[in-house]
């Protein structure tokens, strides 16, 4: 482990791919497998007579606690991860005075390594809030990583309690999707921008607009909208790897995936409370860009079916079979409408949390 741990300090274009898979396969499968395993529920455990905020308000100052005790945790699970490996002479510390990134990886004598920014998003909220907003100058290109934690809560068995489950995680070079970032937000500007450009100045991004230039208002760098498929062509030659743009889509795919998922598990509760009620669950599939759940619910058949975007009317409802089922489409952001199969809307929302009850009723349970 020597030499692994020399090449952690170095920032040549070789020695960074292999610290990318040293952290991507080595030490941080192993963190986030201690965190479900052992940390989170241990100490982030929420037995079930706390009451968690509902208003969105205070839910969001909720989750924003709730992902910097995470992202400590990680950082502690990080640590022992880095021990275990023999890197005896490294060490995880927190950027205490920060603003990027969270972590770092240094060595004894304070040379620095890898550094980490830690976000993380929850798989059922209907805005995923987390920003990538730093500057490129102020990012290392070669050392400098972004990793997204997707959670979820798990009840804990034999206790009347819960815990936030790491579900998926991504890591990606910061510097890389900065880029991605960059060409995105600069070919996308706002439709009054007046007869200025939006740019940056030292401190951070900033928006043209008819009356004048303003500070970015809190949108630029926001996981889900970072990049696209047709800013491809307007990305500076030789910047951004091939691996780092499918790193990107891979990840957006896994959060309104995992999303779909735990819909699909609050369904399925839900469901369960009722009663002489049967169900079961086939899936997920693919249907074009779709990704299908097909939910058995007494003696109907319910489809949802969705991704990124919400399907329209004409695509979710070829796949209904039986005059009798109904179809939901909905998207990352859990807008959803629940059609029958002649077309017409039965009903509509944007939160996960109301679509069980809306389809219970749309079956007349």
């Amino acid at each position: 482990m020597e030499q692994a741990e020399i090449n952690l300090y170095q920032n040549t274009g070789t020695v960074v791919e292999s610290i990318e898979r040293f952290l991507e396969n080595e030490i941080i499968p192993e963190a986030v497998t201690y965190l479900n395993k052992c940390a989170l529920q241990r100490r982030l455990i929420v037995f079930d007579d706390e009451k968690l905020p509902t208003n969105q308000r205070n839910l969001t100052d909720f989750r924003t606690r709730l992902g910097v005790l995470i992202e400590y945790e990680f950082g502690r699970a990080l640590d022992e991860q880095v021990t275990l490996k023999g890197l005896t002479n490294a060490q995880v510390v927190y950027v205490i005075a920060n603003r990027f990134p969270d972590l770092e990886i240094r060595r004894s004598d304070g040379e620095r390594g890898p550094r980490i920014e830690v976000k993380t998003i929850d798989l059922l909220a209907e805005e995923k809030a987390a920003n990538f907003d730093t500057l490129i100058k102020d990012i290392r290109p070669s050392q400098d990583y972004v990793l997204v934690l997707l959670w979820q809560w798990l009840r804990v068995d034999g206790k009347t309690a819960r815990y936030p489950m790491i579900a998926d995680w991504c890591i990606i070079n910061a510097f890389e999707l900065a880029i991605l970032r960059d060409t995105y937000w600069l070919n996308h500007p706002p439709s009054d921008c007046g007869e200025g450009a939006q740019g940056f100045d030292i401190r951070w991004a900033v928006n043209s607009t008819s009356e004048g230039f303003k500070k970015e208002e809190g949108n630029y760098g926001k996981i889900m909208r970072i990049f696209d498929n047709e800013t491809e062509k307007w990305l500076p030659n030789g910047l951004v790897r091939k691996t780092t743009i499918d790193k990107y889509f891979t990840l957006r795919e896994k959060i309104w995936k995992g999303g779909h998922a735990a819909v699909v598990k609050l369904i399925s509760k839900y469901i369960a409370s009722l009663e002489n009620v049967t169900f079961a669950v086939k899936g997920p599939s693919e249907h074009n860009d779709m990704i299908v759940w097909e939910l058995f619910i007494g003696n109907r058949r319910v489809v949802m079916g969705g991704g990124n975007r919400i399907p329209s009317r004409a695509e979710i409802i070829t796949l209904l079979i039986d005059n009798r089922d109904i179809a939901v489409a909905v998207n990352a952001k859990f807008q959803w409408k629940i059609y029958e199969r002649t077309g017409n809307q039965l009903n509509h929302g944007n939160k996960p949390t109301a679509i069980a009850k809306a389809i219970a009723e749309a079956l007349g349970q």
